[in-house]
């Protein structure tokens, strides 16, 4: 099957945008493992999303068909240093060490990744992840969190993958934090 991924844009009358709305407020209540989310709840992360400009959200469409979605964060080295504040050594999250004998800050961060369920185990979340990947060059940052041992086998095998095997792996505070450089 056919996968591609699309950058979402904010448009009213976009079925791509109400796609996502939906799809989004079926991710939330999948990962709340019964906790109940009230809609505005939802519609308020979703609007956060929607607004930052370091958030890009991509459709994952298979056949023509959205099934799922990414968010990422993304900075260019300049927009960096505008966007985030200094941070302090011991509130990076885990990862590789850059040469000034700090970390490096991520160029890509891999926020969310969602296939619908009925889509799942098909192969299409792991082209989709290949396809993001090699559309962004950089240091990238995917995290998992811990419980979710399924997740942390995907992204472990993705990145295997798109990284020819060199990766870093770091825990902390319940995750899994992958670093890796991809189009290199």
């Amino acid at each position: 099957m056919l996968t591609t991924i699309k950058e979402l844009i904010d448009s009213p009358e976009s079925g791509d945008l109400q796609w996502f709305r939906a799809a989004y407020g079926r991710w939330r209540r999948e990962l709340s493992l019964g906790v109940s989310l009230s809609e505005t709840a939802i519609d308020a992360d979703i609007q956060d999303i929607l607004h930052a400009d370091h958030y890009r959200i991509f459709l994952i469409q298979a056949a023509g068909q959205s099934v799922g979605f990414a968010i990422m964060n993304s900075w260019d080295v300049a927009a960096r240093a505008l966007q985030r504040p200094k941070i302090q050594r011991s509130q990076v999250t885990p990862g590789v060490s850059s040469s000034r004998g700090n970390r490096a800050l991520p160029d890509h961060e891999l926020i969310e990744f969602f296939i619908d369920q009925s889509f799942r185990q098909r192969g299409i979340g792991a082209e989709a992840a290949r396809l993001l990947l090699a559309r962004f060059a950089g240091l990238w940052q995917v995290s998992q969190l811990d419980t979710d041992r399924v997740a942390v086998h995907f992204w472990r095998a993705v990145i295997t993958r798109a990284s020819g095997g060199e990766f870093s792996e770091s825990h902390a505070d319940g995750r899994f934090y992958q670093r890796f450089r991809s189009g290199v």
